[in-house]
């Protein structure tokens, strides 16, 4: 106790600068990808979270398969009732009341115990919320007391067998430097991490996410037209998934959305960014992109003008003022073109809306006049 008093006081200090410099004031989080119990009962969330808790002991002996992200819903929420609790449960209980009866007689063993649950507890969000279900680079440090146990332990059994136990740590150091050259390659980059990993959580909305936005930076890097193709339609192979398992994050249909339209596919981008937009509506670069989508209908709408196909013309102004209510040009080619098709009401009301945008802005039907 009395050697642990320099450590309890770098933690008070640090305490104390935090509360000053950025305080503990709690934000809501109203999105599961960043709160990863928002969707789960209290019982289920409890449940859950002693469960993670025995995966990371597993992970610890069995490190496979690793992944960077195990965000909604790559773990499923596992209830009271569950076998994965009950067992998670038992374990724990029975490592906990091993480590408490024997303490006192300064077992090793316990105090590696401790060690593990007091330090992995950070990351088990029972403490705290850490905005993921679970992070294997929360055990770096509980890993130390499972080395140890392990060390111990064989130690313990080469007095009695020491040709076994040399077999034992051959194994695990060839097996453990295959998983580790191995899982290193996927580190080599960005896109080899993430393409890697949604191969591993093929479950995990956010990893799903983020291998759309990787394809559509290979399609907008790649000259070769097939090629360009191939990524933009894996692109929205992982948009659609990622929007199927988690269907109220309004960032995955910005980026789907930017998937369609390097397809040209402007309506369905139009739909997707419009959705983006009922669920967070003060998102500036949801709003750009309809804005930019405006302007791209406008001018297929021009094409159609020019071309004197006046219906087709109406249908491109309407989506961009859809779009885009004060697309002025939209709005005043518009009722050129209702004119054209001698709708006089809807040509008023399109060009009202253009002196309502623009008080000073001149209509001239005589431009409209392709008879």
């Amino acid at each position: 106790m009395l050697s642990a008093i320099p450590f309890v006081l770098v933690f008070a200090v640090y305490l104390l600068l935090r509360l000053i410099i950025v305080g503990f004031e709690k934000y809501p989080v109203t999105d599961v990808a960043n709160s990863p119990y928002l969707y789960a009962t209290a019982s289920e969330a409890f449940a859950t979270k002693v469960f993670v808790l025995f995966k990371y002991l597993w992970l610890l002996i069995l490190p496979h398969s690793l992944t960077t992200d195990y965000g909604y819903n790559q773990l499923p929420y596992v209830s009271l009732n569950s076998i994965q609790f009950i067992l998670s449960l038992l374990l724990i209980s029975v490592l906990i009341i091993y480590s408490i009866f024997t303490f006192h007689k300064r077992s090793l063993i316990s105090f590696c115990i401790l060690y593990f649950l007091i330090s992995i507890s950070l990351g088990t969000n029972l403490i705290f919320d850490l905005g993921a279900p679970l992070a294997e680079r929360m055990l770096f440090q509980p890993s130390l007391a499972f080395c140890i146990a392990i060390a111990f332990l064989i130690l313990k059994v080469e007095k009695k067998s020491s040709i076994i136990i040399y077999g034992l740590l051959l194994s695990i150091v060839l097996l453990f430097s295959i998983k580790t050259i191995s899982r290193n390659a996927d580190w080599k980059n960005n896109e080899t991490i993430i393409l890697g990993d949604v191969a591993t959580s093929p479950n995990c909305s956010r990893l799903n996410l983020y291998a759309c936005e990787r394809y559509i930076i290979k399609a907008n890097n790649e000259q070769e037209a097939n090629l360009k193709t191939e990524y933009l339609n894996k692109a929205i192979e992982y948009g659609e998934k990622s929007l199927k398992i988690h269907p109220k994050f309004a960032y995955i249909y910005q980026r789907l959305g930017f998937a369609y339209f390097h397809q040209l596919n402007y309506l369905k981008a139009a739909e997707l960014w419009l959705h983006a937009t009922d669920l967070e509506p003060d998102n500036k670069e949801t709003k750009q992109c309809l804005y930019n989508l405006s302007n791209e209908f406008c001018k297929q709408g021009n094409i159609y003008s020019d071309q004197n196909k006046t219906n087709e013309a109406i249908k491109q102004y309407l989506e961009a003022t859809e779009l885009n209510g004060e697309n002025i040009q939209a709005w005043y080619n518009l009722g050129g073109n209702y004119l054209i098709n001698k709708d006089t009401v809807n040509a008023d009301k399109a060009w009202e809306k253009v002196k309502q945008l623009d008080a000073g802005c001149l209509i001239k039907k005589e431009d409209f006049n392709h008879n």
